[in-house]
């Protein structure tokens, strides 16, 4: 039955049946499929759906029956040229809609350089509907890159998905996908996704209460970034070590990083940077009980996201503007 379906194929539908077999996932998007073939796929995918060999199961989304997935692992006779490059389009098509989405997630962070461009999303929700969706299929997404030695897809992986997947509650995902990430990087020599990536498993593996790794994490990314130069990255991990020491009960330790993690974002010029430090000072100052000083940070961060913040503050330490009534002298 199966084999008279596909021999009633186009050859472009035939194709891309095949291919699908390269795909890891459970289901697969039009996009992806489209990057998997390398070509258009609205034909093909349209013809194997009337021939029954794949289910569009949600408007844009297909699945096959594990059936038909060893059937058409059985045909794969493309090239193993050809079969590279399918897996290599299909791994960039990932990695630029993960770049993308994460811009959504976490404005403060420094971008790596990527080789192509990225799509824009239009807002948050936009972003976290596409990590939902795709989120069956980045896990094997990742577990390819990194069985298949594509390093530099495997550390840029790792660097888009980590907000989604902390956000989530995903922080067993969240700590494999660091640790593929941060091996591949340092494969690479590549200083900065190093940096970047000690900095994700620190967090995550506090999340999992392996407090001895996260220590261990987040001083190797302070040094790299250091030792870069890097005052954008060294923001973020000042950011993460502010973190892990509000997260234990060190809350004037806290209070020192993240001052310093402010005047870093105000020296890039990156508001919501500052704007997210704001927001924590404030709150490590309120688990000290100091609400006064916690609403003046806060009435800092509520300002427009235009101008530096810093300079006005950092005298002081304390946010410039007028405390509330209730706190007023």
């Amino acid at each position: 039955m199966f084999s008279w379906s596909y021999r009633s194929l186009s050859a472009a539908a035939a194709r891309l049946f095949r291919l699908l077999a390269l795909h890891p996932g459970p289901d697969i998007s039009a996009g992806a499929a489209a990057a998997l073939a390398g070509e258009p796929v609205r034909r093909p995918l349209n013809e194997l759906t009337r021939a029954s060999l794949l289910t569009e199961h949600t408007p844009g989304r297909y699945v096959a029956h594990d059936l038909l997935r060893a059937y058409a692992t059985e045909l794969l006779e493309d090239s193993e040229d050809d079969r590279d490059a399918a897996v290599r389009r299909l791994l960039d098509h990932y990695t630029r809609q993960a770049h993308g989405a994460c811009r959504k997630f976490a404005p403060f962070w420094k971008r790596p350089e990527l080789a192509w461009p990225v799509p824009e999303f239009d807002d948050d929700r936009q972003a976290l509907a596409w990590f939902t969706a795709e989120y069956s299929v980045l896990m094997p997404v990742v577990e390819l890159a990194a069985q298949g030695g594509h390093d530099t897809h495997s550390w840029q992986l790792a660097w888009a998905l980590e907000r989604f997947l902390d956000q989530q509650g995903h922080w067993r995902d969240c700590a494999t996908v660091q640790r593929h990430g941060l091996a591949a990087a340092q494969r690479l020599g590549h200083r900065t996704a190093r940096a970047h990536l000690h900095r994700a498993l620190a967090r995550a593996s506090a999340r999992l209460g392996d407090y001895d790794v996260a220590w261990q994490d987040i001083r190797q990314s302070l040094r790299l970034y250091e030792d870069l130069g890097d005052l954008g990255g060294l923001a973020t991990a000042h950011r993460s070590h502010a973190w892990l020491l509000d997260h234990v009960g060190r809350y004037e330790e806290s209070i020192v990083q993240a001052e310093r993690a402010l005047e870093l974002y105000a020296a890039t010029g990156n508001p919501a940077g500052e704007a997210s430090m704001l927001h924590a000072l404030a709150w490590t100052h309120i688990r000290l009980d100091q609400d006064c000083r916690a609403a003046s940070y806060l009435q800092e961060a509520l300002r427009p996201l235009t101008g530096p913040l810093w300079p006005a503050v950092r005298p002081a330490r304390v946010p410039a503007g007028p405390p509330p009534a209730r706190c007023a002298p």
